[in-house]
């Protein structure tokens, strides 16, 4: 069910940059979650509830083999103990283990009793309603490139609150119990699917000759973002390798993105109602008078 990027050659002679790789992978999880969310939405109930639960099982298996050395096996075979495992080695929150386990029992009641209602189920129905990711982690299928086509509009270059139409980030499908479900769970492979993305920098250190291992990817990542920002403010070059700048711009849109959504579900649901780019960039100058 899993599609899977093709591995680029380890040669020095075939090696491609650090974005090429990054956008191959980055790819390849977004064809498996469109692929998952096409078989949530075409299937029976039953079948809905049996895929969710496959879904987050194998997105958890991956989080926790970006621990583990290459080609080691995995002992844990039952989701809540993977589940448990992983927040154990602190890979995923307490709020993000309790809704796994929320709807890994959904999925446990289509996996062992016959359900003829279906998601319409009293039970179920409460389960579901007790989900809180499909409400505060909801994204519409096409935000991505909504995103992607305005990375270079000046609020965004400029580091300035960006809030996403309501649309791409509200949840609008009130009690309904098997959206609630489709949706949850596809907030979840959202969130381990960024956590994967640690996994990236280690196996993209053996295709670059030029990143000499993983840690060195890392620390590009998160030490240079703060500049890429700043050089980005400001217009002006930063005196770094092509490498170096590849891993900074992905984290740059990445944290970008994730602060834009965040900031527009918190605009969209505070009781104050949303704040105007002046309002807040007051804060933000405030915030900053004593740096």
């Amino acid at each position: 069910m899993t599609p899977s990027a093709k591995e680029p050659s380890a040669s020095p002679s075939d090696a491609i940059s650090v974005a090429e790789y990054f956008d191959d992978l980055i790819r390849a999880d977004v064809r498996e979650q469109e692929q998952v969310r096409e078989e949530l939405e075409a299937g029976t109930d039953r079948a809905c509830a049996v895929i969710g639960g496959v879904a987050i099982d194998s997105a958890l298996e991956k989080v926790l083999k970006s621990i583990v050395v290459p080609g080691a096996k995995l002992p844990i075979k039952i989701v809540s103990a993977r589940c448990d495992a992983a927040f154990a080695f602190g890979l995923i929150s307490e709020n993000e283990a309790r809704e796994i386990r929320r709807l890994t029992e959904i999925r446990n009641k289509f996996s062992h009793v016959l359900l003829p209602e279906g998601f319409r189920n009293k039970e179920v129905r409460r389960l579901c309603n007790r989900l809180e990711y499909v409400e505060n982690y909801y994204l519409h299928p096409s935000w991505l490139t909504y995103v992607t086509d305005r990375l270079q509009e000046p609020d965004w270059r400029d580091g300035y609150r960006v809030i996403l139409p309501k649309k791409y980030v509200m949840y609008t499908y009130g009690r309904e119990p098997r959206k609630r479900y489709q949706w949850a769970v596809n907030a979840i492979l959202e969130i381990l699917s960024a956590r994967v993305g640690q996994r990236y920098g280690s196996t993209v250190a053996t295709k670059v000759p030029e990143v000499a291992n993983a840690d060195e990817v890392q620390r590009m990542r998160w030490e240079n973002i703060n500049r890429t920002f700043s050089a980005m403010r400001d217009n002006t070059k930063l005196p770094v390798t092509e490498t170096q700048r590849d891993v900074s711009w992905i984290a740059m849109v990445d944290y970008m993105t994730r602060q834009a959504i965040r900031d527009s579900v918190y605009q969209y649901t505070h009781p104050a109602g949303p704040r105007t780019k002046e309002q807040w960039q007051q804060e933000r100058d405030a915030a900053t008078d004593g740096d």
